[in-house]
C-alpha cells in the first residue's frame, strides 16, 4: 500500500499513513481503512496522465545521417511515422527501422520527432521523460538540447570521441529498462511544442536497436533525488541542478510542515474514532443489560407464577386426599363396627351382609389408598416407594401412617382422618419404630422427614 501511494500520491500522504500505521497497529480493520480513506480524500497525485505515452507514434528518419542541426528542421516527406517501439532484431518491436545494406556496418544514429501540445507548462513542477533506448539517446525540446543519456559530453567530442556513438552498449534486461529523464517546464512553452530525439548506436555492427518515449507533468520532485543528483555530473546542466536541488529543499521543507500538521489532525481523528468506537460499544452494552436483565425478570415472574400454581394445585390435590383418607378410614370404621355386629348375631344376616357389601362397593369406586401414597410420593421424591423398598415388612396402613406424619400431621390429627383412637395411633407408631430399626430414643418423625 504505501508502495502504491508513495508512486501515486503526495509524499505527505504516504508518510501519513506510515505514521498512522506504525502508532495505531492495534486498530481494527475498520478504523484503518476510514483512517486511508480520508487520507487519500483530497489529496492530488505526483504524476499526472501521461502526456505522451508508451508506444505512441512518432516521425521517424531512417535514411542515414543528417545535419547536427538537423532538429533544427521542420518535417517534410522523407519522414515516415510509426508506432513505437521502434527498432530492429529486439521482442515486441512494433515498427521496423532500415539499418542499410550492411549488417556489418549499420546505420549510426536515427531520428525521432512529436508534437506535443501544453496548455500551462508551468502549472508543473517539473516534466520526466522515461526513455527506452538501446544504446544512447539525445533529447531536445523546442529546438534545444535539454539531456542526454548513455552519450559522451559535448566537451569530450574535442578530445576525439565521436559525437553520434554511443559511450557503452546496452543489452540484456536492460534494453527492455525505461530510463528517467527531469525537464524543467521552463523548456516548455505554451502551445505547440516540439519534441525530438536522436537514438544512437555504439558500433556499426550493434545487432538490434530500439526507442520508446513517455511523457508525463510531475506535481511533486520527492522520488526523483538520485535523477537530480546526477545532473551536477554534467557541466551543461549545472543550472538546471540547482534549480531542481532548490525546488526539491523547498518541498522537502514545505512537506515536512504539512506531514507535521497532517500527523496531529489525523491522530485527533484516529482517538475520536476510537472515543466514537468505544462511546457506541458502551451504548450497545448498556442497552444489552438492560434488555437482558427486563427479560430475565419477566422469566423469573413467570416462574414464579408457575410455582405458585404448581404449589397451590399440590395443596389442593393434598387437601383432596387428606378428606379421601379421611372419607375411608370412616368407612373402615363403620365396617368393623358392623362386622361386630354381625357376629353377634343380633340382626338379621342378610341385612348385615347387604351393608357390608354396599360399603365394599363404595371403596372400590373412590379413590384407594395407593393413590394417596402417589401423590405424597409427588411431593417428596418417591417417599412411599422408597420407603417400602427399604423396610419390605411394613403394611399399606402403615405406609398410609408414614405419608401422614411425612406431610407433618399431629397425633390427633391422624386419629381423627383414620378415625381410630390416640393410643392406637401410639401403638401403631411404636410397631413402625421397630420395622424401620430405630432406637427407642430417636424420633420417628424426625427419621421420616429426613428420609
Amino acid at each position: 500500500m504505501l508502495y502504491f501511494l508513495h508512486h501515486n500520491y503526495h509524499y505527505p500522504c504516504t508518510a501519513s499513513l506510515y505514521c498512522v500505521l506504525k502508532s495505531y497497529r492495534g486498530l481494527s480493520s475498520i478504523l484503518i481503512m476510514l483512517l486511508f480513506t480520508s487520507l487519500v480524500r483530497g489529496q492530488s497525485t505526483t504524476a499526472t496522465e501521461p502526456i505522451i505515452t508508451k508506444h505512441a507514434s512518432w516521425y521517424y528518419y531512417d535514411g542515414g545521417d543528417l545535419a547536427e542541426d538537423w532538429y533544427l528542421q521542420t518535417l517534410d516527406k522523407s519522414w515516415k511515422k510509426g508506432q513505437a517501439p521502434l527498432g530492429y532484431n529486439t521482442d515486441a518491436i512494433t515498427t521496423k527501422l532500415d539499418y542499410g545494406s550492411d549488417e556489418q556496418n549499420k546505420q549510426i544514429v536515427y531520428y525521432f520527432k512529436k508534437p506535443v501540445v501544453l496548455e500551462q507548462p508551468s502549472a508543473h513542477v517539473a516534466y520526466v521523460l522515461h526513455i527506452r533506448r538501446d544504446d544512447g539517446v539525445i533529447v531536445y525540446v523546442n529546438n534545444k538540447e535539454v539531456g542526454r543519456q548513455n552519450m559522451f559530453p559535448k566537451s569530450s567530442e574535442e578530445n576525439g570521441n565521436s559525437s553520434k556513438r554511443a559511450l557503452g552498449i546496452v543489452n540484456g534486461k536492460n534494453e527492455s529498462k525505461y530510463y528517467p529523464m527531469l525537464l524543467n517546464a521552463s523548456v516548455f512553452q505554451s502551445g505547440l511544442n516540439m519534441l525530438s530525439v536522436s537514438v544512437h548506436q555504439r558500433a556499426g555492427i550493434s545487432s538490434d536497436l530500439v526507442f520508446d518515449l513517455e511523457l508525463r507533468a510531475l506535481n511533486s520532485l520527492v522520488g526523483f533525488e538520485d535523477e537530480i543528483k546526477a545532473l551536477q555530473n554534467l557541466e551543461h546542466f549545472d543550472l538546471r541542478y540547482a534549480l531542481f536541488s532548490s525546488q526539491l529543499t523547498h518541498e522537502k521543507t514545505n512537506t515536512e510542515h504539512q506531514l507535521l500538521l497532517q500527523k496531529i489532525d489525523y491522530i485527533s481523528n484516529a482517538y475520536r474514532i476510537v472515543l466514537g468506537l468505544l462511546l457506541v460499544a458502551s451504548l450497545l452494552l448498556a442497552w444489552l443489560t438492560f434488555y437482558y436483565q427486563k427479560r430475565n425478570k419477566t422469566l423469573l415472574f413467570k416462574l414464579k407464577d408457575h410455582d405458585l400454581f404448581v404449589e397451590k394445585n399440590n395443596q389442593e390435590k393434598l387437601k383432596t386426599n387428606i378428606q379421601s383418607i379421611e372419607y375411608f378410614a370412616f368407612l373402615e370404621s363403620l365396617q368393623n363396627k358392623l362386622m361386630q355386629i354381625q357376629n353377634s348375631r343380633v340382626l338379621q344376616q342378610k341385612d348385615i351382609d347387604a351393608l357390608i357389601q354396599t360399603i365394599k362397593n363404595r371403596r372400590k369406586n373412590s379413590a384407594n389408598l395407593e393413590e394417596i401414597a402417589l401423590h405424597v410420593d409427588s411431593l417428596n421424591a418417591n417417599f412411599s416407594k422408597r420407603l417400602l423398598h427399604a423396610f419390605p415388612s411394613l403394611t399399606q396402613s402403615e405406609i398410609r401412617h408414614c405419608c401422614l406424619m411425612r406431610v407433618q400431621f399431629s397425633t390427633k390429627e391422624i386419629s381423627r382422618i383414620l378415625h381410630v383412637d390416640p393410643r392406637s395411633i401410639q401403638t401403631a407408631r411404636y410397631r413402625i419404630k421397630k420395622k424401620l430399626n430405630l432406637k427407642e430414643s430417636e424420633n420417628l418423625v424426625r427419621f421420616l422427614l429426613q428420609y
